[in-house]
């Protein structure tokens, strides 16, 4: 069994929240750069070396790449045999947040409760969080920062049945919902349960019905 304080998950999520916005991967400032030699469009590729050099200025300066420096999205791996001391994960998870976001100059975007006072929290927090357990004794923790602009161009539906393929296409048909991603609901019951009922009355329904309760 491994122990781990709660105060330095705090600590390295705080850290992790900075990082996330002052510095680009060096795998994505890699593809900007090689992007921005292969590109053939002087608009693109002008585009491509202005987010190269707003990289380089965030690294060099210490600030945000973005001013948009969204919610904090925490996945979080914890080992079977580690116990964590002194506080609850996700309290330490949320007491990080808001050390990075306050200590870091990040922008607080998150409300209390976003249906009725939408008051800001001035700390970033709550943070979304996501647990997997899994086997040992490591705690491993990743921090992901998501902006909000991808909500000011969505839209939700609810299909009637009758719509079909015309209603979807007609919501695509939307420039802004290209692509998007289609949620089908299932019926509840089997196909085959149905069958077994059907064309059956009185007694030997009611003896089918039992039949198939027995059997499930």
């Amino acid at each position: 069994m491994r122990t781990l304080e709660a105060a330095q998950i705090t600590a390295a999520v705080a850290k992790l929240a900075v990082e996330a916005n002052y510095n680009l991967s060096p795998d994505i400032y890699d593809a900007l750069v090689a992007g921005r030699e292969k590109e053939e469009s002087p608009l693109g590729k002008e585009i491509l070396g202005q987010l190269v050099t707003n990289a380089c200025i965030a690294r060099e300066e210490a600030m945000p790449i973005c001013q948009d420096t969204g919610m904090a999205v925490v996945f979080v791996e914890l080992g079977q045999d580690v116990h964590i001391t002194g506080g609850s994960l996700a309290d330490a998870v949320n007491a990080g947040v808001a050390k990075g976001y306050t200590e870091g100059y990040l922008r607080k975007s998150v409300v209390d409760d976003p249906l009725f006072d939408r008051k800001n929290t001035q700390d970033n927090t709550p943070a979304i969080l996501h647990v997997e357990l899994v086997p040992g004794d490591k705690l491993k923790i990743t921090l992901a920062p998501k902006g909000f602009g991808s909500e000011n161009m969505s839209a939700l539906k609810m299909f009637k049945p009758a719509e079909g393929v015309v209603g979807v296409k007609s919501l695509l048909s939307t420039p802004f919902l290209t692509p998007a991603l289609i949620f089908r609901a299932r019926p509840h019951c089997r196909r085959g349960r149905h069958r077994r009922y059907h064309g059956k009355s009185g007694a030997a329904s009611e003896k089918s019905a039992a039949q198939a309760h027995k059997s499930a």
